[in-house]
């Protein structure tokens, strides 16, 4: 009797005994680049993850999953990847186009099919920095304003950064109203939106108040903290 207690004891714990099976045979690399990378919103990041040539063929799936920004081909934060054969390594590729916050991307791989001794899991990140404005542009959605805040207009501004791509959210713009003497109008703002979008697109609408009619005004937005500015001409009328 003790025998078959000893021989039943010795079975469980070869039979629970862990399987260890280690990430790098299976998914032993995955990179991210450029590093670092502009927050944009447009940017390409690059995913490549190479698989183990001896990886089960229910494991060349590959589900990436990303912190930030969405992959460039299903705009979400989850894909699903097939790993091909490159010069004899198992590959599966992908792009995520850049957030437009700046923060850090993490990136997750692990094959589609999940094991049941151990998650496959490999990670990888990169840095999207600020997208920092270059140039504004505004724009009008009339060149005539009616005195007297009987009237107004929408105010529109977009801002670039040097690749001539969207700055990252938040970047923040003061609107004013000049005469061309340089003098404030003392006009109204309202519904402004004086911190860029995730479209890189600022705006307000603008009344000049009691204005003498015939008198050129100018709406000027400055990237604040900056001397990046740019203004269009309104003429007050009746």
């Amino acid at each position: 009797m003790r025998t078959l207690i000893t021989l039943i004891i010795l079975f469980a714990l070869y039979t629970c005994k862990k399987i260890d099976i280690d990430t790098s045979d299976v998914i032993p690399f995955l990179e991210l680049s450029p590093k670092p990378v502009q927050a944009d919103g447009t940017s390409i990041i690059n995913a490549v993850v190479k698989i183990s040539k001896d990886a089960e063929p229910s494991k060349r799936k590959i589900a990436l999953e990303t912190t930030s920004g969405v992959f460039a081909t299903n705009s979400l934060k989850t894909i699903t990847v097939d790993a091909l054969f490159e010069n004899g390594e198992l590959v599966a590729r992908t792009t995520i186009r850049s957030p437009i916050t700046p923060g850090q991307v993490v990136v997750t791989a692990r094959p589609e099919v999940r094991s049941p001794y151990s998650d496959f899991i490999i990670k990888d990140s990169v840095q999207a920095s600020p997208s920092v404005a270059i140039t504004i542009s505004l724009s009008t959605s009339a060149f005539g304003v009616r005195t007297g805040f009987l009237s107004d207009v929408q105010i529109t501004g977009v801002l670039k950064n040097q690749n001539n791509k969207n700055v990252s959210s938040g970047t923040n713009v003061i609107f004013e109203d000049i005469f061309q003497n340089g003098s404030p109008v003392g006009g109204r703002f309202r519904q402004v939106q004086s911190s860029s979008d995730e479209n890189s697109k600022v705006s307000a609408f603008y009344s000049p108040g009691p204005v003498i009619p015939g008198t050129n005004i100018y709406i000027r937005a400055t990237v604040a903290g900056t001397n990046i500015k740019d203004s269009v001409l309104l003429t007050v009328i009746p």
